[in-house]
């Protein structure tokens, strides 16, 4: 990936800086957006630095595109705003491809797949006695009380597909996994693959349920994950997928993928983005 040249923490958080693989590119350098607190696409790790699939992500993106790129920690989705407002020139961040914010923002082709999971305090009922079925999995959530990340995919599933449920949103994913753990929703919903990395002292105290629920059958849930971008921007669109598709051909993001989320979620590029 790009080589980091420096870190700094700003106003809104952390800073991380990529170099392009050639000094010879006369394009003004991107800056992107990351959460930093929604693991394992991008956190902040123990040193302070941003890390995650995402971050690492960002870093391939520039050095195929050839790029000096900035990576700044932001709120989401407060981040959507300020892309199109100008602060930002992308924003990645695990966020899906839906109808409703392809109103607002333009996306990259998807670079990974998506599947969303609920988990459960783990002295719970369900957890020992959990659904066989995705649809004894949802009759059994039919009338709970449910979290989710505020603006999200999940939070937007949750209204739809169980309108009896009590919605209850949380600003972070570390607040949602917390209130889980201490019983304070009966259960929480959120990228498959977020409940492979909690902290350690919430990993003890919540289970993931299966089976996971895809876009497949959802299609509240997207078109997989890709980067925000403004709709003007086209020509940084058609830069981006085609970095995408590089990544995807020389198998980095599948590398990736199986780094972060033990599996390998990447999106082929046959086809239409």
């Amino acid at each position: 990936m790009a080589g980091v040249i420096a870190v700094r923490r700003a106003v809104c958080g952390l800073v991380l800086l990529f170099a392009a693989a050639s000094p010879l590119r006369a394009e003004p350098a991107l800056t992107f957006a990351t959460e930093g607190t929604y693991p394992p696409w991008s956190i902040v790790d123990a040193a302070g630095t941003l890390a995650g699939f995402d971050v690492e992500l960002i870093g391939a993106l520039c050095r195929v595109a050839e790029r000096d790129c900035t990576l700044e920690q932001a709120v989401f989705p407060a981040m959507i705003d300020q892309l199109v407002e100008g602060r930002f020139d992308g924003i990645v961040s695990g966020i899906a491809i839906t109808a409703e914010r392809e109103k607002t923002i333009a996306f990259t082709r998807p670079y990974m797949s998506l599947s969303v999971s609920f988990a459960v305090p783990a002295g719970s009922r369900l957890a020992a006695n959990a659904p066989d079925t995705r649809e004894q999995l949802l009759a059994a959530l039919a009338h709970a009380r449910l979290g989710a990340q505020a603006d999200t995919v999940n939070a937007g599933f949750i209204a739809e597909v169980l309108p009896e449920a009590t919605l209850v949103t949380f600003g972070d994913q570390e607040s949602l996994n917390a209130a889980i753990a201490r019983g304070t929703v009966d259960a929480g919903l959120a990228a498959t693959e977020t409940w492979l990395d909690p902290a350690p002292e919430i990993a003890r105290s919540i289970v993931a349920l299966r089976p996971p629920l895809t876009s497949v059958a959802y299609p509240i849930l997207g078109r997989g994950l890709g980067i925000g971008l403004r709709k003007a921007d086209g020509a940084l669109k058609a830069a981006l997928d085609d970095a995408i598709c590089a990544l995807v051909a020389d198998g980095t993001i599948a590398l990736l993928s199986v780094r972060w989320f033990r599996v390998d979620l990447s999106v082929p590029c046959a086809g239409g983005g």
